[in-house]
């Protein structure tokens, strides 16, 4: 434990050396390049869902925690219902209204990829496509199981001082 603690301190040094102003924006970039290079990984070693599911659930803990920490019971009620209609709603119909807004964006960015050098391999572009499905739908699923353990916790606890 001991150990634990010194390493997590001569981490933190160095972060609070950089001024407040660009803490934030500095893990914000680290995580856009820890999805990016998970992503790479898993297309790179031929086990893209398992690191697209590794990226989502890290993508979703951090959203859940802003979603739970931040918003009011009514309104995380409120994205728990939205959010389990909306999964259930993709769920019957084989995330079709995902695939397609993915399929949609892939066409969009279609044009900026072509500027970038180096081949241009449409089988890359799906599988970059494929991983980012994965990441959104375990996103999707990590803050609403959040949000309804959150949920949960708030009902328990005013059941418990009402009664």
């Amino acid at each position: 434990m001991v150990a634990a603690k010194h390493v997590l301190v001569s981490i933190w040094r160095p972060v609070a050396v950089v001024p407040e102003s660009l803490q934030a924006p500095l893990l914000g970039s680290a995580w856009v390049l820890f999805n990016i290079f998970l992503v790479c990984l898993g297309i790179r070693v031929n086990c893209p869902i398992a690191c697209s599911v590794l990226a989502g659930s890290v993508d979703g803990t951090i959203i859940a925690m802003i979603a739970v920490t931040m918003l009011s019971h009514k309104f995380q009620a409120g994205v728990t219902g939205l959010l389990g209609g909306y999964s259930f709603n993709n769920l019957v119909n084989g995330f079709a209204p995902g695939i397609q807004a993915a399929a949609n964006l892939h066409h969009l960015l279609d044009e900026f990829l072509a500027l970038l050098p180096g081949p241009h391999d449409e089988r890359f572009h799906d599988a970059i496509q494929d991983a980012v499905m994965w990441m959104v739908l375990t996103v999707v699923f990590v803050v609403l199981a959040a949000l309804i353990v959150q949920w949960i916790r708030t009902e328990d606890g005013s059941a418990r001082t009402s009664g």
